[in-house]
């Protein structure tokens, strides 16, 4: 992954036991290109290139999780501010078909919707998750 090894530090303590720090680096522009490379292969290379960053991220995590809530959205794209702006997100990605809404008619409120992939993309998701994912 090309990324710089681990760095261990032990601590020792004075009631005769020792915690160990284990911090890990990553490379953010090597990760950029892994999350572009992933959601590329999932949608193709010419759906893909008309997403903005934050669409790639949501869609990638739709591929690797099988699905999104508009909660995790929120978590995930740090720059958005409100819950509604990724609700807002969520749903300009169905109405460009590249993610479909699973929610129950008949509740208004629906603490279980959430987003998937539309059935033509899930067989080229990540390891299959996307694939396990019900509609």
């Amino acid at each position: 992954m090309h990324l710089p090894p681990p760095q261990f530090e032990q601590v020792e303590s004075g009631i005769g036991y020792a915690q160990v720090r284990v911090t890990l680096r990553n490379h953010i522009k090597q990760r950029t290109v892994w999350v572009d490379a992933d959601v590329t292969r999932v949608l193709g290379e010419n759906l893909a290139s008309n997403l903005t960053p934050d669409e790639k991220r949501v869609l990638n995590f739709v591929a690797e999780h099988g699905k999104i809530n508009v909660t995790q959205c929120h978590r995930l794209i740090t720059t958005i501010g409100k819950w509604h702006a990724a609700k807002k997100l969520l749903q300009q990605l169905v109405s460009k078909q590249l993610l479909v809404h699973v929610h129950s008619a008949a509740v208004e409120r629906d603490a279980k919707a959430h987003y998937v992939l539309p059935e033509a993309f899930r067989k080229n998701g990540k390891k299959g998750a996307a694939a396990q994912s019900p509609v």
